[in-house]
């Protein structure tokens, strides 16, 4: 069983112990009120913690058993959410109900996976408890009116490291045998670009939250404790725009292959390996790292023409970089196209272009060595002149002429 993923940094082997505080939303049977607050934890405003815009979940016109957790306000709040039993004042269903925990994470050793999946327990636990026993009196026809939670309604939870690992390894076999590896690896690269929410298809299955939870396993701790994520949609109609609050979803039908680059293609590999490795952070090659420094220098901001005073670029280090552009270019022209956005999809690739264009100039530039000059030339040059780029040149020669680069 593997113990070590990056997503478990800090979990260690001793037991802890978790607080939180619980809210119920809902409709109350019979009351003219819409959704409101129906109980909350004594002494705790949930508008204070902006929960409803952060949980929201589009239109909820096809109420469903679902669950989700979501970072909130330096905590954690974790979803419990099912049909109401409740009907209006009009004897209309009452649509979603939804028990929340809230848990401060004050322990920063603590991961994000293993406070969701103790948080998701107690709050289905509660769901089977709904609000119907709260109802009654003439109380509800106050729109401010809830019910308090006491401390005895939220005893403390413990978290287990060696119960929390053997879990997450029973949901990471179950998410492995519904999803195909390259479903996984598109999700993945969905996670990466961001596109919100990413998308996994489970055909015909409904997913527990430790295989979900699961898939977050070999994603680095500074990017699982950012998501957010909601096992079902309740609604008729996938609408993108009502759902970017969260980071991840699912659907049960078809499937959507996507272009998944190494690193995406790796955390896939990583989550279906049987042997104790991990991902590592960051995940880029030597030619990508070296890149970034490259590029890292617009922060500086720098006139170009000093570039090569403030910057010294070896040899060895301009060729990592010449090697990573010319496998960039190739990568934008094998790039697939998304006949749904081609329009999109175009104008993204010619914004890369230029970016590649910019790199190939300011790196002939600034390393004018023969051998980088040679490896650049295999492929076709910048479209606009280094001349425009750089405003001297320092001494005759140093840099080709126009006809020279051509």
């Amino acid at each position: 069983m593997i113990t070590n993923w990056v997503a478990l940094d800090g979990l260690g082997t001793e037991r802890r112990s978790i607080t939180y505080v619980r809210f119920l939303r809902g409709k109350v049977h019979r009351a003219r009120t819409d959704y409101r607050w129906i109980a909350v934890s004594e002494g705790h405003d949930p508008d204070a913690l902006n929960l409803i815009p952060r949980l929201a979940l589009g239109r909820e016109d096809r109420p469903k058993p679902l669950y989700a957790w979501a970072p909130v306000s330096n905590g954690l709040a974790a979803v419990a959410a099912y049909p109401s039993q409740a009907r209006d004042a009009d004897g209309r269903q009452g649509g979603l109900e939804k028990q929340i925990l809230y848990c401060q994470l004050d322990d920063a050793s603590l991961p994000l996976v293993a406070a969701a999946l103790v948080l998701l327990d107690q709050a289905r636990r509660f769901a089977d408890s709904v609000s119907a026993g709260l109802w009654g009196g003439d109380v509800w026809e106050q729109t401010r009116h809830r019910h308090l939670f006491t401390a005895d309604d939220c005893p403390p939870l413990v978290v287990d490291p060696e119960d929390v690992r053997k879990r997450l390894e029973n949901g990471r076999q179950e998410l492995l045998a519904c999803v195909t590896h390259a479903e996984l690896a598109g999700v993945y690269q969905q996670l990466l670009e961001p596109i919100k929410p990413a998308i996994l298809h489970t055909p015909g299955q409904t997913l527990s939250p430790e295989a979900l939870l699961a898939l977050l396993l070999p994603l680095p701790a500074s990017i699982a404790n950012g998501l957010s994520v909601v096992s079902d949609l309740p609604t008729a109609r996938y609408e993108p725009d009502l759902f970017a609050n969260w980071s991840l979803t699912t659907l049960q039908a078809g499937s959507t292959p996507r272009f998944a680059g190494p690193a995406a293609t790796a955390l896939a590999d990583a989550l279906a390996s049987s042997h104790d490795t991990a991902l590592p952070e960051p995940v880029l090659s030597a030619g990508a790292l070296a890149l970034q420094r490259f590029l890292a220098l617009h922060a500086r901001s720098l006139p170009l023409s000093d570039i090569s005073e403030h910057w010294r670029c070896s040899e060895s280090e301009a060729l990592l970089l010449a090697d990573q552009i010319s496998e960039y270019e190739v990568a934008i022209e094998a790039s697939p196209q998304y006949p749904s956005d081609a329009t999109r999809e175009d104008a993204r690739r010619r914004h890369l272009q230029v970016k590649v264009e910019v790199a190939r100039a300011l790196l002939t530039a600034i390393a004018p060595y023969p051998t980088v000059r040679s490896r650049l030339a295999r492929f076709v040059p910048a479209k606009v002149p280094i001349d425009y780029y750089m405003s001297h040149r320092p001494r005759a020669g140093t840099w080709p002429t126009p006809r020279q680069e051509r």
